[in-house]
């Protein structure tokens, strides 16, 4: 799979490998691999210029998706 970062390691400590979790995409986001996420409302939103918390990184693309759609994202 393509990626657009490379996981360095865990704020934790160690070199272990990122938690994949699959989590529901808000409705009509184009997410691609390597975009930072955010939760709005119960859903993954693409981070913007002011992103506020980042949940996590997309592991999955997602173009247009219906709301609840779930993708991969590494925490």
């Amino acid at each position: 799979m393509a990626r657009n970062f490379e996981y360095a390691y865990s704020f934790a400590g160690g070199n272990m490998p990122p938690v994949i979790r699959k989590l529901p995409v808000a409705a009509t986001q184009t997410i691609v691999v390597g975009d930072a996420l955010i939760m709005s409302s119960g859903q993954l939103a693409k981070g913007g210029a002011a992103i506020g918390e980042v949940v996590g990184i997309a592991a999955e693309a997602s173009a247009s998706q219906a709301a609840g759609t779930l993708i991969e994202v590494e925490i």
